[in-house]
């Protein structure tokens, strides 16, 4: 019977022949299929045709014989402050939630035990990259079985790790009908909810601009980017379609995921005007609103709650399950009723010696600390990890 092995690929085309093999363990989340990850390393960790300065694609594939059975879609960023840092692909400024490894189903743990020897070796400089310093691993969801089974398997191999809790993300778990998903609400907030439906049907007070082909596209988008910048600039701030990376990133994801139909872009009009708009990523079971603007001046509309109950409706009509409003704790949400998703940073340091000393450093001070033999096996058993804990 074929060894479990881990292959080493600093670059996408080493592993294109498996793309839709890599699409199936991704179960649906946008934030860990192949467009999503390529396209952000086309932007973030390249310049033109040359890479970053001190960024190196780490791209970890798990094999049975000649079967992807699992992958971490990494990369490795070198600075003098951190040293040699290994992060997820998506992860800073494009914020992709929910990131984890990606792993054949009933084969987590060969996955993460492969994982966690190939780490633990290049720990010391023994495999293809430099002997790395940290992992970090932002914006995860606590209790994540597979990165909790990675922390046992390193734990056992004498590694550090600390979680450290960041802002929720939230879900709106949906209902069968959109009657049905009414009633969970207040008498006052269901009439709100009734009046923003009457005036967005065909005929009312508002217009719904729903993208539904290529040529629409660039009017949507252009509108998307509008709204959101004149929202922030209202507040004195540029807003994140300042960044040029971050604009042209998603400018280019944008056609990837309409051709496949995974993608929602529509606005609200009022009188011919502009007023909300929504940008919104779908996957297997629901849908992520990933980013919005509404226009400053037209508050008093509600462009917020109109585009809101637009996309709840959509999301119902496919089927979908949830309505994921991903990461952030604006009171909004819970007036939605969204469930709060715990989301960590995990942090990982190899059992040297400098590494230790240099992350105790970085980390003198911080409260917020929950160091291996503190607060790790509770954290494993938030997953509800009893079968990760029976091979501890």
């Amino acid at each position: 019977m074929p060894a479990i092995r881990v292959t080493m690929h600093d670059d996408f085309d080493q592993l294109r022949p498996w793309r839709g093999v890599w699409n199936a363990l991704a179960e649906g989340l946008p934030f860990l299929e192949w467009a999503w990850l390529e396209t952000w390393w086309k932007h973030y960790g390249r310049d033109a045709d040359r890479p970053r300065p001190n960024h190196q694609l780490l791209l970890l594939a798990v094999w049975d014989g000649d079967t992807l059975i699992g992958a971490a879609p990494w990369y490795l960023h070198c600075t003098i402050t951190d040293g040699r840092v290994i992060r997820f692909l998506g992860s800073g400024e494009a914020c992709g939630d929910y990131l984890t490894l990606l792993s054949a189903v009933n084969r987590t743990w060969e996955v993460t035990a492969a994982l966690a020897e190939w780490l633990t070796a290049a720990a010391c400089g023994g495999r293809e990259i430099p002997a790395w310093d940290l992992i970090e691993l932002s914006g995860v969801l606590a209790g994540d079985l597979l990165l909790c089974g990675l922390a046992a398997h390193l734990l056992d191999n004498g590694q550090w790790v600390e979680t450290t809790p960041l802002m929720s993300g939230w879900r709106i778990a949906l209902a069968d009908d959109w009657d049905s998903f009414l009633e969970r609400f207040s008498k006052s907030h269901r009439k709100q909810i009734r009046r923003a439906e009457r005036a967005l049907r065909p005929g009312g007070e508002y217009s719904v601009r729903r993208v539904s082909r290529a040529e629409e596209l660039p009017r949507g988008w252009q509108t998307l980017v509008d709204l959101h910048t004149q929202r922030w600039r209202s507040f004195g701030q540029k807003g994140c379609f300042h960044s040029l990376r971050f604009r042209e990133f998603h400018r280019e994801l944008l056609g990837q995921f309409f051709a496949a139909g995974r993608l929602e872009l529509f606005w609200i009009e009022h009188a011919g005007k502009p007023i909300s708009a929504e940008y919104q990523f779908l996957g297997s079971a629901g849908t992520y609103a990933y980013q919005s603007g509404v226009h400053p001046e037209c508050l008093n509309h509600e462009p917020g709650r109109l585009a809101t109950v637009a996309g709840l409706q959509y999301a119902l009509a496919r089927g979908d399950a949830y309505y994921d409003l991903l990461r952030g704790d604006e009171p909004y949400k819970a007036h939605w009723r969204a469930d709060p998703r715990e989301l960590v940073s995990l942090r990982i340091v190899p059992n040297r010696a400098f590494a230790k000393w240099r992350f105790r450093l970085q980390t003198a001070g911080s409260s917020m600390k929950q160091w291996l033999k503190q607060g790790w096996h509770e954290w494993i058993m938030s997953a509800g990890g009893s079968s990760i804990m029976a091979h501890i």
